[in-house]
């Protein structure tokens, strides 16, 4: 008698161990599960942001009076700037003179500020695509991982018959 208790002991705690492992189980798939639920919707929200993050960039080079605007004019001034340059250096050797070196002198310095400035613009449009190309990336991150919230979830709903 002492043999069959000592079996049906060993299969209860078998059993026992199997529904604990089980539910062990279950519990790491829906801690998964909303962990990656969760990294999503942070992922979105972060996407959002970006998102008027971009709005703002674009509105701010293409807007009226926005960088494109100014490095179209920049262009023109430092266009008529590097013109005017040229005709006061050639007049300057033509005819000699301290007035018309003087002439010569700012004009060029006029010019290489219409560079400078033209520079500054450049850079500040290579910093609106910058925040537009973290916004794009920012969004596909975030498409990612709601593509993998989305299996965890059907994966548990297939494996456990729905979410608590």
């Amino acid at each position: 008698m002492g043999a069959i208790n000592n079996a049906f002991n060993q299969a209860a705690g078998a059993v026992a161990g199997s529904a604990v492992a089980i539910k062990h189980t279950k519990e790491v798939e829906l801690s998964k599960m909303q962990s990656a639920d969760n990294a999503a919707l942070v992922a979105r929200n972060q996407a959002k942001e970006a998102d008027a993050e971009k709005y703002a960039a674009k509105a701010k080079m293409e807007g009226p009076g926005g960088i494109n605007e100014q490095i179209d004019e920049a262009v023109e001034k430092s266009e008529k700037a590097a013109h005017r340059a040229g005709v006061a250096r050639a007049i300057n050797e033509v005819y000699p003179s301290p007035m018309n070196k003087g002439k010569a002198e700012k004009r060029t310095k006029e010019f290489k500020a219409t560079q400078k400035a033209l520079t500054f613009l450049r850079n500040s449009i290579k910093e609106e695509n910058d925040v537009i190309k973290r916004a794009i990336e920012q969004r596909a991150h975030a498409r990612k991982l709601t593509a993998i919230a989305y299996r965890e979830k059907k994966r548990y709903k297939s494996r456990w018959g729905g979410i608590e």
